[in-house]
């Protein structure tokens, strides 16, 4: 590399030269420190094994050296192997020891042992060697060629600098700052750090002067010299350039990596927020005054057992417990148990979902997990979970941290899962005093009190010291808060709203002497009271309530048997049945489904029923959160038709100069806001005859939801919403009691049933519905017979396992002998119920083990032998004895299903390989379970080997092409490549093999070849249209193929960068698509790829042209709709339908023909009661009317969803677009402000409206966000306060906004989830152009921009080696910003510019022709405001590098300067 020398040295010169540089650095070392290094001569080390051999020796007893042993090792051999090398040459054979080899080998072993144990001091040392280990590599080059005199000293410089470092670090180490060490030794006050400055700087040096070299020797040299030159040159750009792929491949792998580890579910948020909803202000405030509680609270104790009869408000005190510890415990999760549905009856999804909360609250408990659980298989069993989650981590935890979890409802778990918990958790004698350094888990159980000598047992037992503070809910306890939620429910009640206050007070006493402390009974009461119509019958009744919860729902049955039909009594008794067996919760819609197989037809009002005359029992649970009483209000607000604004007064017009659309004679905002019944939760609709509807007055039935004018009908999504009893008690009553007994002796119906009689009747059911599909199919349910399906294929076994065969007669045994026969050999049967699985790819839970025995047991039983024939017979006798016998024409029939070529229907190759592996397993002695827990173990081509053994089919073409695509789906790439080809190979013209590899190598990023594949494909699919002779089928699988090849093509094109072809085979795409009989999911895939991609090519006539394409083209549902419609509804939640669409519309004037389509979508959604769908609809319509600048309507819009129906509930999607829906006011406000400007008395109105939206929505505010979303909500309307505070002078205000958003924007870019940095940034870009710093708003705004494609790449230098995750902030968006004017992506060689009073962006072209200009009459921009110009981004950014200044400086640098500015104040 030289440039003094045209070929390589002669051997030797690398091993003198490596030995004059180290001599010549040591002495320089000696020289400039005052130390000497031979100290580090001793133990004698030659190559780096002695060197691991000493670090063994000298942390053999060191249990986190042990751990962290691989790592460092790792990067140790990275680092010094060059060294270890050169050593070896000059040392030959006679094994001398090589001086300057021993001095780093000694130097690192000597900073190594210091770490004496300390996990996170380890951790450092890994990082620092890290930063070292990119010279050696570099060096060992140098050898190969004589250096130049300036590079020569360089390198001596550096090694000098090195040998500074590490001696530096080791006396660091040695000054025991164990706590604060990972800070210190990196820190700013560390002089390792100014060692690592000095030695960055010097490398930096190093490389400009290889730069410098190498012209040289370009400029003198002859050709073989430069190829040379060229050769290292590119050596170097090229270890750059893998560096760079890593971080970003690591970056991008770790941001979901703890979700698909933990696998978290929303039911812990969810469960909580309707808790803290519905609890009564003021309530549980006495158990926090709790000794006990305190006790536990001060670490006195490790475990709280809070338990309590049913219905004594435990889990709202458990609530009111997690609520305060949110506010007060640094590190706190929670989970609720709930018997209603699979995942909420698991500990082991208990354990993930705390460890998940507890990771986001701290950052290194999260590392540790995501470090040493690789996947969620190390935690497959509640041991390995409580082990690997909470015992592992903790050990090595020296911070002394507490993490509070809170576990609520144990006795609705799964009983030998809580049993095992309680196992793991009970205290030993080795761990009864941790190091008071280490953290620890305080774990709070709350439950019935019947496990309290359960709980006891294992964790007080008598052997230990006290471990355990129990803490009884009593009655006697909780008197004062059930009598402020009776006096709360008294006086919010419709039906006593005008009675006098001391009637109420009478209500309230009689209430308060019956319930005896015990919250459902108040719950009961009240609902008895408000189907009562006069005072005397409401005080008679209350009187002579029962007192205890049985007695209660005794009660309850025998009044509603005297007041209902025969008929409502059997469509309860239907109800009841199968909401009490229900192994997960039953939706409206397969409830009303199962009434129509039961009763033939659904009785009218169902869901009016359920809310009203059977609300004692049941409760109903929407997505977007609605309650009875929100719907009720919704109706009354709708039977009023009020047009006044939520702030009290009629808005006044604010778009001047507006005109009317011709095409619009009422505005859709107008249109919406009047006609609520269109688009309100609820629609008012004529009285109409009910099928079973009692004619008699009923006392059962609610008043309070009816009216005398006109009835309202409850319009909820019935897929989506949830039927569930209101209290589990009620669940256990129907379960353990004689409710038959309740009836007995009333003049009514029978109210009630016997639950083994219930059990069999739901597993008959289930049976039925596959082995009687004539029965099935002739209710003709739609669309409710899939989720019907759905829940009796997931379902059956565990019904049968429910049903013990003794507690069933012979004959109805041997009924279900044939059933459960057909259900377990029959190919089609088989085919029916396991395939539904495929839906969520979960072919390990086609089958469990507790499922496994009770199918042997019932197989095995002679009643149900009895029942089938002579052959079926013989079969289960053997099948019994053998660990697959019962199962062997399952895995046989997707053996077939996944490489026989003769099997016609298609089944995913993954889900088949899952059940055909598992039964392979099974056979060799292994559980079923086994699959889950323990093969992650063994390699997946082990695991496809033996699989593919087992099941025996020839190897075909099919055979590798099926194989290839099982590796495919796994993540193997080059393993399915290999297998395609071998297919090619016995059928070389096959286009199904061609378009499987094609497709692969996109995957693979390949996209060149990719596109000469898939181009190949579809010549070969059009021969076969145009000139074969295939039958039906087969031209149908050609037709979709040829469409998958079109789709391939443009996006290979379009990734290749060439837009034109790849627009034209979208359309090709979209015209083969018509003619292929695609899925579900496929039907939109293509036209929203290419929208997509015209979007971000500004390509707005073309997407609109689509649309109207589309708007021609009739649905698929039905032909009164069209196929954009349907479009519209299906990507109602996406960018394309929220964004994209409404900015083409406007651009090419067609705002009028979006608006009118997305009003139809708005209907369709209605019609189908998809409130959801409906809310983002209305959404994108809304800002649809911001871009064409009809702002009134589009507040009207926004202030409809946001002041009026807004509520603090509902699952993520709801809350997200009612975020969104306040964003959008909040803009629209400010805009208004603007433009009666900032500082008139005009502005001030628009202030005010800010004001109450920020107070609103901060009021109202979820922090029960996904990690991922955090930030997404973003209260807009206090970044616009805090903008105009600061310019009228109101800098106090202004201050206190911004600091509280900025620093949360902080916290969460220090979280682990990397996805959710994007809106923090996009935040904090706004905030600083809001407090006008520029400095660090121009920084951000340049970072986060894509790299110009005209800038140069040979940027010198790098920023220092990064191990901590951070983003890449040139890829942090996902599109470039668009021009809030013309509307249009700005390119990334452009610039742009940001408004200091707008804070939107705009392209120069727009700013400086239409805004300074002033001829946009319209812009909310003014000529008078002022602009910040952002440049394109013309140097390489890398991962965790912020340009300021332009100057390259670090990340975590940058974001600490802002933590630290604002902490103080800010402005």
């Amino acid at each position: 590399m030289g440039s003094k020398t045209e070929k390589e040295e002669p051997p030797g010169y690398e091993a003198s030269e490596f030995q004059a540089v180290l001599t010549d650095a040591r002495a320089l070392y000696r020289e400039t420190s005052g130390d000497n290094l031979d100290d580090f001569m001793s133990p004698p080390m030659r190559t780096l094994s002695d060197l691991k051999t000493q670090l063994d020796i000298s942390n053999e007893h060191f249990s986190s050296f042990r751990a962290k042993r691989a790592s460092l090792f790792g990067v140790l051999t990275t680092m010094l192997k060059p060294v270890e090398i050169v050593g070896e040459v000059v040392s030959g054979a006679a094994g001398e020891i090589f001086p300057p080899t021993q001095s780093i080998f000694s130097a690192v072993m000597f900073l190594v042992n210091a770490a004496n144990n300390v996990s996170s001091t380890y951790d450092s040392i890994v990082q620092l060697f890290g930063q070292l280990k990119d010279f050696t590599a570099r060096f060992n080059v140098y050898l190969q060629h004589k250096m130049s005199t300036a590079l020569r000293e360089k390198v001596v410089h550096i090694f000098s600098a090195l040998f500074q470092v590490l001696v530096l670090a080791t006396k660091e180490v040695r000054r025991g700052r164990v706590k604060s060490y990972f800070r210190n030794l990196f820190g700013a006050d560390s002089p390792v750090q100014e060692a690592l400055a000095d030695l960055q700087s010097l490398t930096l040096g190093e490389e400009r002067q290889v730069l410098a070299d190498t012209y040289g020797g370009v400029s003198r040299i002859d050709t073989k010299t430069d190829r040379v030159e060229h050769m290292v040159s590119q050596m170097s750009e090229n270890i750059q350039e893998m560096r760079t792929e890593y971080k970003e491949r690591a970056t991008v792998a770790h941001q979901d990596r703890l979700r698909e580890i933990l696998e978290p579910s929303p039911f812990p948020e969810d469960f909580n927020t309707a808790f803290e909803r519905n609890r009564v202000p003021g309530t549980g405030n006495w158990l926090l005054e709790d000794s006990g509680l305190k006790a536990w609270m001060r670490s006195e104790t490790h475990y709280l057992w809070m338990s309590g009869g049913p219905g004594t408000g435990k889990s709202f005190l458990a609530s009111r417990l997690i609520s305060w510890g949110t506010d007060k415990l640094s590190h706190l999760a929670y989970f609720y148990f709930r018997a209603n549905n699979p995942e909420t009856r698991s500990v082991l999804q208990a354990l993930r979902d705390v460890a998940y909360q507890l990771s986001e609250s701290d950052a290194l408990y999260g590392k540790h997990i995501a470090r040493t659980v690789h996947s969620s298989d190390d935690i497959k069993t509640i041991p390995s979970a409580f082990r690997r989650l909470f015992v592992q981590p903790l050990e090595e935890d020296t911070r002394g941290r507490l993490f509070h979890v809170f576990l609520d409802g144990i006795d609705e778990a799964e009983p030998d899962e809580l049993e095992e918990l309680l196992r793991q958790l009970e205290p030993q004698e080795d761990t009864l005093k941790p190091p008071a350094q280490h953290s620890r888990v305080q774990i709070a159980l709350v439950g019935r009190s019947y496990l309290t000598e359960l709980v006891t047992s294992y964790l007080d037992p008598p052997s230990v010291q006290h471990k355990l503070t129990i803490v009884h809910v009593t009655p006697d306890r909780n008197a004062n808060d059930v009598l402020t939620y009776i006096e709360a429910e008294v006086f919010t009640s419709r039906l006593l709203n005008r009675s006098t206050l001391d009637f109420k007070n009478q209500v309230i006493r009689a209430m308060a002497k019956r319930v005896d402390g015990l919250f459902i009974l108040a719950k009961f009461m009240l609902a008895d009271m408000n189907r009562k119509r006069r005072p005397t019958t409401i005080l008679k009744s209350l009187e002579s309530f029962p007192r205890e919860i049985n007695g209660v729902l005794s009660t309850t049955l025998a009044n509603l048997s005297a007041t209902i039909t025969e008929e409502e009594a059997t469509d309860l008794n239907e109800m009841l049945r199968w909401v009490t067996c229900a192994e997960q919760t039953l939706t409206l819609e397969q409830l009303e489904a199962i009434l129509i197989l039961e009763f033939e037809d659904p009785p009218f009002r169902f869901e009016d029923t359920l809310r009203g005359q059977y609300a004692c029992f049941f409760e109903l649970e929407r997505e977007d959160g609605l309650t009875t009483d929100d719907l009720v209000k919704s109706h009354e607000r709708a039977q009023k038709g009020q047009q006044e604004s939520p702030t009290g007064r009629f808005r006044r017009s604010s778009s001047t100069g507006k005109k009317e659309s011709p095409q619009r004679a009422v505005s859709p905002a107008r249109r919406i806001a009047y006609n609520r019944r269109r688009t309100s939760p609820v629609a008012l609709i004529e009285t109409s005859p009910s099928r079973r509807y009692s004619l008699s007055r009923s006392p059962a039935r609610r008043p309070e939801l009816l009216d005398a004018g006109q009835e309202m009908e409850f319009r909820s999504k019935k897929s989506t919403t949830m039927v569930t009893f209101f209290h589990a008690s009620v669940r256990d009553f129907f379960r353990d009691e004689d409710t038959l007994s309740a009836t007995r002796g009333v003049k009514g119906p029978d109210i009630g049933f016997d639950i083994s009689k219930a059990r069999l009747h739901v597993l008959e059911t289930c049976l039925r519905i596959f082995n009687d599909k004539k029965w099935f199919d002739k209710h003709k349910l739609g669309v409710k017979r899939y989720a019907l399906r759905q829940y009796a294929a997931w379902y059956w076994q565990e019904h049968l396992a429910a049903l013990s065969p003794s507690a069933v007669s012979v004959e109805e045994k041997r009924k279900l002998g044939p059933q459960i026969y057909r259900m377990l050999t029959q190919d089609d049967i088989i085919y029916d119920w396991s395939v539904l699985y495929e839906q969520n790819d979960e072919g390990l839970e086609v089958l469990t083990d507790s499922n496994i025995s009770a199918l042997k047991a019932w197989m095995s039983d002679p009643d149900v032998l009895s029942g089938l024939g002579p052959e079926a017979q013989q079969w289960a006798k053997g099948s019994v004895q053998k660990p697959t016998g019962l199962f062997q024409q399952i895995g046989r029939f997707y053996a077939r299903a996944w490489l026989d070529p003769s099997f016609k229907q298609y089944v995913p190759t993954r889900f088949c390989f899952k059940i055909v592996q598992s039964i392979a397993y099974m056979e060799e002695g292994h559980k079923w379970s086994d699959s889950q827990c323990h093969w992650s173990a063994i390699p997946v081509v082990t695991r496809i080997d033996k699989a593919t053994e087992w099941a025996a089919c020839e190897k075909t073409a099919h055979w590798y092409r099926r194989v290839g695509s099982t590796f495919l789906t796994s993540g193997m790439n080059e393993e399915a490549l290999q297998h395609y080809n071998s297919a090619l190979k016995l059928e070389p013209d096959s286009v199904e093999t061609l378009g499987r590899k094609a497709f692969c190598l996109s995957v693979d990023e390949r996209y060149g070849e990719a596109l000469h594949l898939a181009l190949k494909c579809e010549a070969k699919e059009k021969e076969i249209l145009e000139n074969g002779k295939p039958t039906l089928p087969q031209r149908g699988a050609s037709q979709w193929r040829l469409y998958k090849d079109h789709f391939l093509i443009a996006q290979c094109y379009y990734r290749a960068r060439e837009v034109d072809l790849a627009i034209r085979y979208f359309h090709e795409a979209l015209d083969s698509a018509e003619n292929a009989a695609l899925d579900y999911h496929e039907r939109f895939e293509a036209v929203t790829s290419f929208l997509d991609v015209l979007a971000a090519e500004n390509k707005h006539e073309e997407m609109i042209k689509v649309m109207e394409d589309m708007a021609l083209q009739p649905s698929s549902r039905t032909r009164e709709q069209s196929r954009l419609v349907d479009f519209l509804c299906a990507k109602h939640s996406k960018p394309i339908v929220l964004e994209w669409l409404p900015k083409a519309a406007c651009t090419t004037g067609k705002t009028d023909f979006l608006v009118e389509r997305l009003e139809m979508s708005v209907d369709v959604a209605h019609d189908r009661r998809d409130t959801l769908k409906e809310l983002y609809l209305r959404l994108a319509m809304g800002t649809a009317l911001v871009y064409s600048r009809d702002f009134d309507e589009a507040i009207e819009v926004f202030e409809q969803i946001s002041l009026v129906e807004y509520r603090p509930r509902g699952n993520v999607p709801t809350r997200s677009a009612h975020a969104l829906s306040f964003q959008k006011l909040a803009s629209l406000y400010k805009g208004m402000a603007l433009r009666a400007g900032i500082t008139s008395s005009g502005a001030d109105r628009w202030i005010q409206k800010l004001e109450y939206v920020q107070a609103k929505q901060s009021a109202h505010r979820n922090q029960d966000l996904p990690a991922s979303m955090l930030g997404s909500d973003v209260n807009a309307a206090a970044i616009y306060l805090a903008l105009f505070y600061r310019l009228r002078g109101r800098k106090r205000d202004a201050e206190k906004l911004l600091s509280a958003l900025i620093l949360e924007s902080c916290e969460i870019l220090e979280d682990e989830d990397l996805q959710n940095d994007q809106f923090a940034l996009e935040n904090l870009l706004k905030l600083f152009v809001a407090a006008g710093d520029d400095g660090n708003a121009l920084a951000l705004a340049v970072s986060m921009r894509r790299l110009n494609p005209e800038a140069s790449l040979s940027t010198p230098g790098d920023s220092p080696v990064h191990t901590r995750l951070e983003p890449k902030l040139p890829d942090i968006q996902s599109s470039s910003r668009s021009c809030a004017n013309c509307l249009e992506i700005v390119p990334s060689n452009a610039e742009f510019f940001i408004c200091h009073f707008c804070l939107d962006a705009f392209c120069g072209r727009c700013l400086h022709k239409k805004i300074q200009p002033g001829t946009d009459k319209t812009s909310l921009c003014q000529p008078d405001h002022e602009w910040m110009e952002v440049p394109p981004l013309q140097r390489v950014l890398h991962t965790g590098q912020v340009l300021k200044d332009a100057e390259v400086m670090s990340y975590q640098d940058w974001k600490h300067t802002i933590r630290e500015r604002w902490e103080k104040g800010g402005l």
